[in-house]
């Protein structure tokens, strides 16, 4: 594989870093698109690598970028900024690092279909922003229209290839909105992960609920056009239904992570965080939209 076609803007590491002013210029990386095998940042290729966070909050944000997502991708990667900004400058998560994943459907085929950043923070975060590829900004349809993309892949790649040093609060938020293969494919683990891992299970929803043993996880679920039960079915089965997060809109994403994380740590009620986005200047509709996705996960959390 060459290097990446694209070119990077020149580095804004500086001193005296502020949460509140950095990482709000990400911008989309500038591609040359002629060139499709060196599409992909050569850091971000996970094969033969494992990440290692001494981080005491690392959470991991995977987005999957295939064609059923539409315009949710662009709108999500816009809003990564604000993510990390908001967790950090309200101190919901101490000494956060971030891993970014955008992944496509590995099972038909795609050829590179998973970018993995190292966990950072700062303005080394931004610059792991703006090192993802995004297909469809590029005219690129990553996406078999199969019902199912390769969610349990990247499960298995931060499941065993993901080293958590003394992490206290790992978070795991996953965007989707199709179901996951039933089975992780030795081949595809060898071809662009490394060596498969001796003894490990390849049941994919075995994969799926030992990673929620490791973090914290949620999907959060744009709705599906076909076999919207049975997608939903899959992911309850994995994670439960409290830890499904229906999105009725992708520019609500980082309001719900970051609720979803406050709500975990016992941070903030969701009636006082509805007051915060209020406080925030948020839409009605923002914050209702937030209310509604939230709201099963925070009557779950305030069971005896």
């Amino acid at each position: 594989m060459g290097g990446p076609s694209f070119t990077p803007s020149v580095s804004r590491r500086r001193s005296g870093y502020d949460p509140r002013t950095s990482m709000t210029r990400a911008s989309m990386p500038r591609i040359d698109s002629s060139n499709l095998r060196s599409r992909i940042a050569a850091t971000n290729v996970p094969n033969g690598r494992t990440l290692t966070t001494n981080s005491p909050s690392p959470l991991v944000f995977a987005l999957d970028a295939t064609g059923s997502m539409g315009d949710w991708v662009e709108i999500i990667y816009t809003k990564l900024p604000m993510l990390y900004g908001q967790l950090v400058e309200n101190s919901v998560l101490e000494k956060l690092a971030v891993s970014l994943c955008l992944f496509t459907d590995a099972g038909i085929g795609n050829q590179d279909p998973f970018q993995i950043a190292d966990f950072a923070e700062g303005d080394i975060l931004d610059e792991s922003i703006e090192s993802l590829w995004l297909p469809l900004k590029n005219g690129v349809d990553c996406g078999g229209g199969n019902g199912m993309e390769s969610y349990e892949m990247v499960a298995y790649y931060y499941l065993h290839h993901c080293d958590l040093k003394g992490s206290q609060n790992p978070f795991f938020f996953m965007t989707g909105d199709e179901g996951y293969y039933p089975k992780v494919d030795s081949f595809l683990v060898s071809n662009h992960f490394g060596s498969l891992k001796k003894g490990v299970s390849l049941d994919s929803l075995t994969v799926l609920q030992e990673l929620a043993r490791k973090f914290e996880c949620f999907i959060l679920r744009k709705p599906y056009h076909n076999g919207e039960k049975r997608v939903n079915d899959s992911w309850v089965r994995a994670w439960g239904p409290h830890r499904v997060l229906m999105l009725n809109e992708p520019a609500q994403v980082a309001d719900t992570v970051i609720g979803a994380v406050a709500l975990t740590k016992g941070v903030w009620t969701l009636e006082r965080y509805l007051a915060v986005l209020q406080e925030r200047n948020q839409t009605r509709d923002r914050i209702a939209n937030v209310r509604e996705t939230l709201l099963p996960y925070a009557e779950y959390l305030s069971r005896p």
